[in-house]
């Protein structure tokens, strides 16, 4: 354990971050936090919070605790940019930080919980941790962050805030045109992709199915069908409906059995099946839409002006089609007879979401946001 004192020219009381550095050395992101300035808030605005932090913890197997091996990292660079910028936030506003990095393996610090007035928790819910007070989460692009008092996606308490009548449309699809063009170019997106091609041979017209890691969090606690059961549901009307759909595993689950035997079952025994490779956000703008049970993929190809239809709980259904795996008729003819209107209604929740509902990493004020946002938080839980 040790005990590191950070401190600014700005804040006019020492404050301390306290680190377990058994997970991993924090000195060098420790070492900018006591560089960086914070903007002075009222001292009637301040508060003296001790908070309990579990924080990410890129070195291990959040499953088992186990660590990764030397040269390997789970997540991506964002995490730690968004938890720097928390930090600042949480010393910002006055308060101390006990810093205690997830693992399975250990309980949360009897010593930390005894002093703390608050604590935050990393990927987690208030179901998985009443006794928690805010959870964070990376969400469906690698800069968008939230935090919130129930936790995060379809959890998350502020999803019915989003008013599209507070959203111009102009500036709402300016800004998502202009943010599709830039993936489409860079390829980029939450997972790693290939390079953008265009020599790929597909369907004229088709549905875009993503295909989600089973055990995934959302899908345990939103979704009333299996990605089995998705699969099979589909590969089974779309012959008699007449209708391509392009199915893609996700890149982190290329080696699930049942799955892939199912697809090429359906390949083999339909010519309307396809199993596709290449850049997700190429493989969104060649479709028509895309069928998703809650996937992030699903907010991204909002972005790229495309309808969705969800066949589970999410936290962008409000711009989906709410689709019924016994009606995918229903779920198809929104995707073909996607109007202007529903369109621009997609295009206000994204920006939404990315500038209001979630903190961007890259934005200017997401610090002043953050510390507003947790100020108010803290003060009231």
């Amino acid at each position: 354990m040790e005990i590191l004192w950070l401190s600014s020219e700005k804040i006019s009381t020492t404050k301390k971050i306290v680190i377990n550095n058994w997970f991993f050395n924090r000195r060098k992101k420790s070492k900018e936090l006591e560089n960086s300035s914070f903007a002075e808030l009222p001292a009637a605005q301040k508060n003296s919070a001790k908070i309990f932090l579990r924080s990410f913890n890129s070195r291990i197997n959040s499953k088992t605790g186990a660590k990764l091996p030397e040269g390997q990292i789970r997540g991506t660079p964002e995490w730690g940019m968004f938890e720097e910028i928390l930090k600042k936030s949480l010393l910002q506003i006055g308060c101390e930080i006990y810093d205690q990095p997830e693992t399975p393996l250990e309980i949360d610090r009897e010593d930390w919980i005894k002093i703390a007035d608050k604590k935050i928790a990393v990927h987690k819910c208030k179901r998985d941790l009443p006794d928690y007070d805010l959870f964070y989460m990376q969400m469906h692009m690698r800069n968008l962050f939230t935090l919130d008092s129930n936790g995060w996606g379809n959890d998350h308490s502020g999803n019915y805030l989003f008013n599209p009548d507070e959203i111009d449309a102009k500036i709402a699809t300016k800004f998502c045109e202009k943010l599709s063009s830039k993936m489409l170019k860079s390829g980029a997106s939450k997972c790693d992709q290939p390079e953008v091609t265009k020599t790929r041979k597909l369907p004229s017209k088709f549905i875009l199915v993503p295909l989600q890691i089973p055990r995934d969090y959302v899908l345990q606690h939103h979704s009333k069908i299996t990605v089995l059961q998705f699969i099979e549901a589909i590969i089974s009307w779309a012959s008699d409906a007449k209708i391509d759909i392009c199915f893609k595993l996700h890149p982190h689950n290329k080696s699930d059995h049942d799955l892939i035997s199912a697809i090429e079952n359906g390949v083999k025994n339909s010519s309307y099946i396809h199993k596709v490779e290449g850049n997700i956000n190429d493989l969104i703008k060649a479709s028509v839409g895309l069928f998703v049970i809650n996937s992030g993929t699903g907010f991204e190809a909002l972005l790229h002006g495309k309808p969705v239809s969800t066949f589970g709980g999410c936290d962008y259904k409000i711009a989906s089609f709410a689709g019924d795996i016994s009606n995918l008729n229903a779920a198809k003819e929104f995707l073909f007879c996607y109007s202007n209107e529903q369109k621009i209604l997609s295009y206000k929740f994204v920006y939404w979401y990315h500038n209001i509902h979630a903190f961007d990493i890259h934005s200017d004020n997401a610090q002043q946001r953050l510390a507003a946002y947790l100020n108010n938080q803290i003060n009231l839980l």
